[in-house]
């Protein structure tokens, strides 16, 4: 469907972080002039590991506090053990 896009002119490029398989078997949409691929390499950048440690201690202080987090796949099995609470770094 994007490679479809991208020839008609409905999609103007596309930036793509993950591949499906690794290697990429689908050579064709990798090569298109109108793509950029990055090997899982997104979220490497400052910015985004700050964002994401953001994240983390908001989803961490939702859970302590019995609010439901968003992201979270199998909530109703999720349990967490708190054997380390008191260690310094364990958040």
């Amino acid at each position: 469907a994007l490679f479809d896009a991208l020839e008609s002119g409905k999609c103007g490029g596309a930036g793509l972080d993950v591949y499906m398989e690794v290697p990429p078997k689908n050579t064709i949409i990798i090569r298109h002039p109108k793509v950029i691929f990055t090997p899982h390499l997104g979220a490497s950048t400052h910015v985004a590991q700050s964002r994401v440690a953001v994240e983390i201690f908001e989803q961490k202080v939702a859970f302590n506090q019995g609010l439901s987090s968003h992201g979270i796949v199998n909530s109703p099995a999720f349990s967490l053990s708190i054997s380390s609470a008191n260690r310094d770094g364990v958040v």
